[in-house]
């Protein structure tokens, strides 16, 4: 239905302001979604991997796009224009359903993201968003370690925390061994994913864990 077309890293595939006439799938390499408000401040929504639809939000909507999509490293999407995506709705019904639970479970997302909000919520929300990066460009999310390919900034844009809190949340990670303690040139070491997944789940329940530093002696095995 589409063509593929590549990207170079930095590359805008899709423009905010721009008519949604086209949905991407992207095949290869992991984009941004960013917003520019009205002062032109840039602000990260969120990252999408390989095998994800992108551009359907301003598609069904028929409106503009409220984000552009940019190219974080080298990729590679399939471009399909809008009416030969609507006929292949239109002859795979079952299809239908699995696009309408991808677009309610992003509108769901992010309204849980909009009720995580009030004092004391930096490190929960920090810990969602460093478990759903090592999701995304982790070989292995459950276990290993991973060099977040994205500043101390970026993470608390997805956050939806301020810089400085995020600065703070950052802190009390490493405090916990849950990331590493070396600063990277405005990057964060997560030394064990396992730790990492285990102090979101134990967070959601109130509770607080140390990781293993990346020793092994993950406190949940």
């Amino acid at each position: 239905m589409g063509r593929l077309a590549r990207f170079g890293a930095g590359a805008c595939l899709m423009r905010q302001g721009e008519t949604g006439d086209c949905v991407m799938v992207l095949r290869r390499g992991h984009v941004k979604i960013e917003n520019r408000d009205t002062e032109g401040r840039v602000r990260l929504l969120g990252i999408r991997r390989p095998g994800e639809l992108l551009g359907e939000m301003a598609f069904f909507a028929e409106g503009r796009r409220t984000a552009s999509v940019v190219a974080h490293d080298e990729v590679a999407v399939v471009k399909i224009p809008g009416h030969r995506f609507l006929r292949f709705l239109y002859d795979h019904p079952l299809v239908q359903g699995d696009i309408l639970r991808l677009v309610v479970g992003k509108l769901h997302k992010l309204e849980s993201k909009r009720l995580e909000g009030g004092p004391g919520t930096a490190v929960p929300r920090l810990l969602r968003v460093l478990v759903e990066v090592a999701e995304v460009y982790a070989d292995d999310p459950a276990s290993g370690s991973l060099l977040v390919p994205l500043t101390q900034e970026e993470l608390g844009q997805l956050a939806e925390i301020s810089g400085p809190s995020a600065h703070r949340a950052v802190q009390a990670l490493r405090r916990r061994n849950l990331l590493d303690p070396m600063p990277r040139k405005r990057k964060v070491l997560v030394p064990c994913l396992r730790c990492l997944r285990a102090a979101l789940s134990r967070q959601i329940c109130g509770e607080d864990i140390n990781g293993c530093g990346g020793t092994g002696e993950c406190p949940e095995r």
